[in-house]
């Protein structure tokens, strides 16, 4: 949210009096929008096109033959604790329109690899037996390569 925004209470606003200007409530003392209508345009804003997406469109204007996008696919955190060998969570991401608007830019899907990157691991010695658990936390990331369609 942007600091530039009335700090007027709604009582003293109201004496002040509003008005609308370019979808935000304008207040008339300050001159600047109200927090509330700035959260309002906030919500209503469409949300930033994907990263994966720009560097595409980027590579199709320079007339790039290949363009290489990196996407996280799915993500883990494990820990290992007294008495459970590995415990954690693990979430997924589904990035099917990313792709399919990539494509929809003048690029062909020619090829997709997988690769897990840890960020970290976890241990702790065994109480019985020797030795140690270990459970490791990463991020596996969806490799794409794509070749430009001719025009």
């Amino acid at each position: 949210m942007s600091s530039a925004a009335c700090t007027h209470g709604e009582i003293k606003r109201g004496k002040l009096g509003t008005e609308e200007r370019n979808g935000l409530e304008i207040c008339l003392g300050c001159g600047l929008p109200t927090q509330e209508s700035l959260l309002q345009m906030a919500a209503k804003a469409p949300p930033p096109e994907p990263a994966a997406l720009v560097q595409a469109r980027e590579a199709r204007r320079r007339g790039a033959r290949f363009v290489e996008v990196q996407l996280e696919v799915g993500k883990s955190s494990r820990d290992v604790s007294f008495g459970a060998a590995d415990s954690g969570a693990r979430t997924e991401a589904d990035h099917g329109e990313i792709l399919a608007a990539i494509e929809a830019e003048g690029w062909r899907l020619e090829h997709v690899g997988y690769v897990f990157v840890a960020t970290g691991q976890s241990t702790r010695q065994k109480v019985f037996g020797t030795g140690e658990s270990v459970a490791v936390s990463g991020v596996t990331l969806g490799i794409y390569l794509f070749r430009a369609l001719d025009d």
